[in-house]
């Protein structure tokens, strides 16, 4: 069991551990858009089925 202040600085060093795999991508996508300075339209694989 983690204490408070181990958890702290533990989410200190890794802030996207607990963040689900959309919102980094999202994040991601966001930050590359910003720096490229234009709308970047992402496009995302499909499931086969």
């Amino acid at each position: 069991m983690l204490k408070y202040t181990e958890l702290k600085d533990f989410l200190g060093k890794y802030p996207d551990c607990f963040k689900p795999n959309v919102e980094k991508q999202r994040e991601f996508d966001q930050k590359v858009s910003s720096i490229e300075g234009k709308t970047i339209d992402f496009i995302q694989p499909r499931k086969r089925k």
